[in-house]
């Protein structure tokens, strides 16, 4: 089987972008410093979360840095199975959830303090958010 260089060069630049591309994703969709609970129908719409024929029912935001969060990738995470990693310390989030299941995109603010799950890239930066616990 003959490998042409341009080819394999595009394949590698194809795969690096989707790796920033998670990364930059993850960060649209789940953090946002000094976001406060009032907030959930703006930034929901202004970052385009929901498409236009569907809203979720719950989303959360990280109220910090994208570097502070990508820590939990490495040293400020618990390594629990696989890929996915617990924070050490306590962030402080906000969930916005959907007010009515049938009508509308519009969201109710909750402000929590919680530990954040994550599933992160061989390169240690958050690509998905799992969930929050206590």
């Amino acid at each position: 089987m003959e490998l042409h260089l341009p080819a394999v060069v595009l394949v590698l630049m194809l795969a690096a972008s989707i790796d920033c591309a998670s990364y930059t994703e993850f960060l649209n969709r789940h953090v946002k410093p000094g976001m406060a609970a009032s907030e959930c129908n703006k930034v929901m719409t202004d970052r385009k979360i929901n498409s236009f024929f569907s809203c979720k029912p719950i989303n959360t935001f990280i109220k910090a840095e994208g570097s502070v969060v990508a820590e939990v990738c490495d040293a400020k995470g618990t390594h629990l199975t696989d890929n996915l990693y617990k924070s050490v310390d306590e962030f402080d989030v906000i969930d916005c959830v959907k007010k009515n299941q049938f009508l509308g995109c519009e969201y109710t603010g909750e402000a929590k303090k919680l530990r954040v799950i994550v599933i992160c890239d061989d390169k240690k930066k958050p690509i998905h958010f799992e969930r929050v616990e206590a």
